[in-house]
């Protein structure tokens, strides 16, 4: 049986258990392109001086964010 989460965690107190999960997301094709697309308009913004996410509740919009910052980060650092 393949395991997506560590083993370890099966013997976990279930607060530990729930911060995992809190904390684990899976990012979802569309997810996906749209911080490609984000990350695009920020690197190269072709006249534009704002940018506007939107999106119904739940949908991912921090997540997004967050995903995005991470990257410009690691790039930023890797250079």
């Amino acid at each position: 049986m393949i395991r997506r989460f560590p083993e370890e965690l099966l013997n976990s107190t279930p607060d530990a258990k729930k911060e995992y999960f809190r904390n684990y997301y899976v990012l979802h094709p569309k997810l996906k392109e749209a911080a490609d697309t984000l990350i695009n308009a920020i690197k190269n913004p072709a006249g534009f001086s704002i940018i506007l996410l939107i999106g119904p509740t739940g949908v991912g919009k921090t997540t997004l964010i967050k995903k995005v910052i991470k990257q410009i980060i690691k790039e930023s650092t890797e250079e």
